[in-house]
């Protein structure tokens, strides 16, 4: 776009277009959900962001391509905005709803995460391997001065952030159970 001329900028944020899913709940074994994925066209559509604010925990399962991580990512860009803004609530009104105030997005990359677990042989997921490689990302980004902030941040009780990992299924399958095992360790 050329501003001399009149034209203005679109940034990707202007043409998000939300996602919508179908909730599933209580599901604890497999074929639980292979029941639920079979009534699927049965079910009552949500929109992801509606569920982002309900669930301190949310999981979305879909194709490639349908929208996962540009849902995560549309909600760290936002969520990001807002914590820049002098007040956050208009830049906020974007993820109606949305009832957690300015929270501090973490995205994760998983497949990154796995890469890492591999390079080092690790074998396992905990905290430490999620914080190692957020060490590594800051440092490759030129701001590991801000290590020490984020992983106190990180390691905070309070609520104040939100941790947003993306791309399991990305992930080469050997380490998905571990990495799965990490996250379901961080989640209070």
């Amino acid at each position: 776009a050329d501003p001399d001329k009149g034209e203005q900028r679109l940034r990707l944020a202007d043409i998000y277009t939300a996602l919508e899913t179908s909730a599933m709940r209580g599901v604890e074994r497999e074929e639980e959900m292979h029941h639920f994925l079979a009534r699927l066209g049965q079910s009552e559509r949500i929109p992801a962001q509606e569920m982002a604010d309900r669930s301190a925990l949310l999981l979305l399962l879909g194709n490639p391509g349908s929208g996962k991580s540009s849902f995560v990512k549309h909600l760290a860009y936002t969520l990001a905005q807002a914590n820049l803004a002098a007040d956050p609530a208009p830049v906020l009104q974007v993820l109606e709803p949305w009832t957690h105030g300015p929270r501090l997005p973490v995205l994760v990359e998983l497949r990154q995460v796995a890469a890492l677990a591999a390079q080092a042989a690790i074998a396992h997921g905990d905290r430490h391997l999620l914080l190692r490689y957020l060490e590594e990302l800051c440092a490759s980004w030129q701001q590991a001065a801000s290590w020490p902030w984020l992983k106190s941040v990180l390691s905070d009780t309070e609520p104040g952030r939100l941790l947003l990992p993306d791309g399991l299924d990305e992930a080469p399958t050997h380490p998905r159970q571990f990495i799965a095992d990490m996250i379901r360790k961080l989640v209070p």
